[in-house]
């Protein structure tokens, strides 16, 4: 907690972007092909290459984004009605929850 770099870390929107990383992971292809085939693809220039980098790093985030939100999070918290074991960590409360037994 005292190191500075655990405090940099520990930044809000540093922390968002470790819970979206999956999903960008995994989301990232959509946009890079449609943006890379508009742009000319492996044939493009370095200075093309080099001005469309941001582009798809933010298309991958804009794109996973509702994904997130509007599926994952909800896949998560239906984890917790279906769970076998006695605690699942729920991910939007952001802590361990008792899930087993019911009641």
């Amino acid at each position: 907690q005292d190191w500075w770099f655990s405090r940099f870390l520990s930044w809000s929107p540093f922390r968002w972007m470790g819970r979206l990383s999956y999903t960008v992971y995994v989301w990232h292809a959509l946009p890079y092909v449609v943006l890379l085939a508009l742009t000319g693809g492996d044939d493009a220039s370095k200075a093309m290459q080099l001005a469309r980098t941001p582009v798809l790093i933010v298309a991958a985030i804009a794109v996973s984004i509702p994904v997130y939100y509007k599926v994952e999070l909800r896949v998560m918290e239906m984890k917790l009605r279906f769970a076998s074991e006695k605690e699942t960590v729920c991910f939007p409360a952001g802590r361990s929850v008792r899930t087993w037994p019911l009641g």
